[in-house]
């Protein structure tokens, strides 16, 4: 991590180690960071000094940066007591956090198996590092929306009152307020670089084609209630008709016998008259 002076926003600087230079990179503020793969021919002590280059270009010119200077780096021949050392530290942390710093350090030029960060010279490493695990800590300790449930399906209620299984996604907020699927990585870079960040939620296909099932099996349950409904209504209705249609019959038939009644009695009434009627009156008018 060089020191710009001026701190402008980008320039050139090579690195040596002795009287050969073995790198140059183009550095940008705010950190000015330049990641080297230096491989030593033999354990023991080597300097490793930078200073700024002019650099052309087809496309541009590339200014200097204003700074030289150089470190003392100690070469070994393993690494096993530091990969020890690294193993105790991360699983004495909660392993959600160890997760994310392991997973985070090589998209960020870290390579652990290499990194010491007790040693008594500082290094570009450190600051990374240190904004990893702070980024991770703020990253998982964020609110989302599907709290302690698994991110990959997890029930949910749809702005409609709707009940289905959905999956967690992450949303880049811009300053119009616009939001914008993310990854989680891309989540955990924007917290590390303080820019916001929030979760959302999107319906799984397993959890659309279940509520569709479900929503046919709904629509089909309310067309057969109708249905029954309807027909109920018109059994009723023919009930009734078949009920009208007997009492009519009933009614005409009792009319009917009535009738049939009243000419019986008048003719027994008449029948009597003509048998009660005087011996005289009988065989003048025998009818």
């Amino acid at each position: 991590a060089v020191d710009v002076k001026n701190k402008m926003p980008a320039c050139h600087v090579e690195f040596r180690m002795g009287e050969q230079t073995i790198a140059d990179a183009v550095v940008r503020a705010p950190d000015y960071i330049a990641m080297l793969d230096v491989k030593p021919d033999q354990a023991g002590q080597i300097t490793l000094a930078w200073q700024g280059q002019f650099k052309r270009t087809e496309a541009e010119v590339i200014n200097a940066c204003p700074t030289m200077g150089s470190k003392e780096f100690q070469v070994v021949n393993d690494n096993q007591a530091l990969l020890s050392r690294w193993n105790s530290y991360f699983q004495a942390q909660n392993p959600n956090h160890a997760r994310c710093v392991i997973n985070s350090l090589p998209r960020y030029g870290v390579r652990l198996e290499w990194y010491d960060n007790q040693s008594e010279t500082s290094s570009p490493e450190d600051l990374v590092f240190s904004k990893i695990a702070k980024g991770c800590q703020g990253f998982l300790s964020a609110k989302k929306v599907w709290g302690s449930m698994n991110p990959e399906n997890f029930s949910c209620t749809l702005a409609d009152g709707l009940k289905t299984r959905c999956h967690g996604i992450y949303l880049a907020l811009s300053g119009a307020g616009k939001q914008q699927t993310i990854t989680a990585e891309q989540a955990l870079d924007r917290e590390m670089k303080g820019l916001p960040w929030t979760t959302g939620m999107q319906e799984t296909a397993a959890g659309k084609a279940a509520r569709a099932k479900a929503q046919q099996l709904a629509s089909a349950q309310q067309a057969a209630k109708e249905a029954a409904e309807l027909k109920a209504l018109a059994d009723e209705k023919l009930a009734q008709e078949e009920k009208a249609a007997a009492e009519l019959k009933a009614q005409q038939e009792k009319e009917e016998e009535e009738k049939k009644q009243k000419i019986e009695e008048r003719k027994r009434k008449r029948q009597e008259r003509l048998e009660n009627r005087p011996w005289l009156v009988k065989l003048l008018s025998p009818e």
